[in-house]
């Protein structure tokens, strides 16, 4: 718990539950910059969100938030897909805003989320 900033752990980590967060972009990209890159390949894709499920117990959060909406929808899509993973109706807010989520708020512009949960899979 040290590694949060007093004030930034979110309330699901507190109740016990391990969590995972996919911010992208990072503050600094400029909106070609992710043009450019989703042109050439994705940030979330099949293989990462295998990894990710070989590695998050079941009951694992996985943020994921953007301000670029095409973004938001491919990195769902994956996880949508996936048998590893849920997705929940409500999304809890992480209490500690990204630089780049201040930003864009302040800028009038709109924050896409979506909230997974790692789930049991069997047989």
């Amino acid at each position: 718990m040290a590694a949060y900033p007093r004030g930034c752990v979110p309330s699901s980590l507190l109740a016990g539950f391990p969590l995972t967060c996919v911010l992208f972009p990072p503050f600094l990209f400029s909106l070609a910059c992710v043009v450019a890159l989703l042109s050439t390949t994705s940030v979330v894709n099949a293989n990462f969100v295998k990894r990710l499920s070989e590695h998050c117990p079941p009951g694992c959060l996985v943020y994921l938030q953007s301000d670029v909406e095409e973004l938001q929808d491919d990195m769902c899509q994956w996880f949508d897909e996936s048998e590893h993973f849920e997705r929940l109706d409500s999304y809890e807010p992480l209490v500690c805003k990204t630089a780049r989520e201040q930003h864009v708020l302040e800028s009038g512009g709109t924050v896409h989320r979506a909230t997974f949960i790692r789930a049991v899979v069997t047989g």
